[in-house]
């Protein structure tokens, strides 16, 4: 007997990246798996591409459901869009942007894992670059900074540990997540305010405060084309990266919560941003200033909802990852830190190392 799996795949602007969508959608159409639905939520786009995935979607022998939203509100609403309208009897769901390509035994495999313990909340298998052997994600581990670290990110997937482990929060591009678990959180998936960035990492760190676990899975799950439809730098994705990030420490329990190293990391990441975009300084400077008052005002608001984190049943490296003290690329000079055994060692360059 297979549970049900809906898959929440979304879209927006593609016709650019048409040839990745008909792979994705073609993956999809050749799962070996027997009892799942599609999802698709197309947020907006104005580029014809919302004919162009509905046509795709006619032609395959997958069941689907096709939500059409009238404005671009954010991948967040997408997802909630499509997470409200599974079935019923949806045991597990994936979150799946319009640039991902499943393989065929991944669903059965992760789903066959998570069958065997309910206390699994989420789970990430291994996600590989588009048409590549590195990988892109293999979960995410905290550091007390509560910032994500993203595991064998740039390995060859020869690299990446081959034993399951728990880890902080799943990749948000194909992870997987017990509906059950996740109804415990409230209505939503996500929060619609927090566009794009850090949701899945709050996610994760909910469902370990709520009692469930994250686990990496060592099997290649697919691959993740990421950035197919978005710039990686840009003053919109500094704020809301940097808003996610801040808004999670501040929902926390860490040590670190309103500490000197905190302000120290915010003024790191501004000064990269600055760095790689000087025409845009004050912008920059601008929106930095507002990232922290639009961060405690989240904050404030979550924790009047009663929603926080407590970092102590999280796993995490205890003390913060010095690769912010450093010019880019000296971190790899003295550690691949991107493997989780390497977050183990004790001549690990985080400070103290993990207990």
């Amino acid at each position: 007997m297979y549970p049900k799996v809906s898959l929440l795949w979304i879209n927006y602007n593609s016709i650019d990246i048409k040839e990745i969508v008909i792979e994705s959608i073609k993956s999809i159409n050749e799962l070996n798996y027997p009892n799942f639905e599609l999802i698709v939520v197309d947020g907006g786009s104005t580029d014809g591409s919302t004919d162009f995935v509905e046509k795709l979607l006619k032609k395959s022998r997958i069941h689907h459901k096709f939500l059409r939203q009238k404005e671009n509100l954010g991948q967040q609403s997408s997802w909630n869009l499509a997470y409200l309208a599974m079935s019923k009897d949806t045991k597990y769901f994936m979150t799946l942007d319009n640039d991902v390509k499943l393989y065929p035994n991944s669903l059965k495999e992760v789903v066959e894992r998570l069958e065997q313990d309910e206390n699994i909340g989420s789970l990430s298998g291994i996600e590989l670059y588009w048409n590549s052997k590195d990988v892109a994600n293999a979960g995410i581990m905290f550091d007390e900074l509560l910032f994500g670290n993203t595991l064998c990110q740039g390995l060859n997937v020869k690299e990446c540990e081959k034993n399951e482990h728990l880890i902080s929060a799943a990749s948000g591009g194909l992870g997987i997540y017990r509906t059950s678990a996740i109804r415990r959180l409230g209505k939503n998936l996500f929060e619609a305010d927090m566009i794009r960035h850090f949701n899945e990492t709050i996610l994760g760190a909910r469902l370990w405060t709520k009692g469930y676990k994250t686990i990496f899975f060592p099997v290649i799950v697919g691959e993740h084309h990421r950035w197919a439809t978005a710039t990686s730098r840009s003053l919109k994705r500094f704020y809301y990266k940097q808003r996610g990030w801040l808004t999670l420490l501040l929902i926390s329990n860490s040590p670190l919560r309103n500490s000197t190293t905190q302000n120290l990391f915010l003024l790191k990441n501004l000064f990269g941003y600055i760095r790689r975009d000087p025409k845009n300084s004050l912008e920059y400077v601008k929106m930095h200033r507002k990232v922290i008052a639009d961060s405690e005002k989240k904050a404030r608001e979550l924790l009047r909802r009663k929603i926080s984190v407590d970092i102590n049943k999280i796993p995490h490296v205890k003390g913060i990852r010095l690769f912010w003290l450093f010019p880019a690329g000296w971190t790899k000079k003295f550690q691949s830190s991107s493997r989780f055994a390497d977050l183990l060692r004790k001549n690990s360059i985080y400070f103290p190392a993990l207990v």
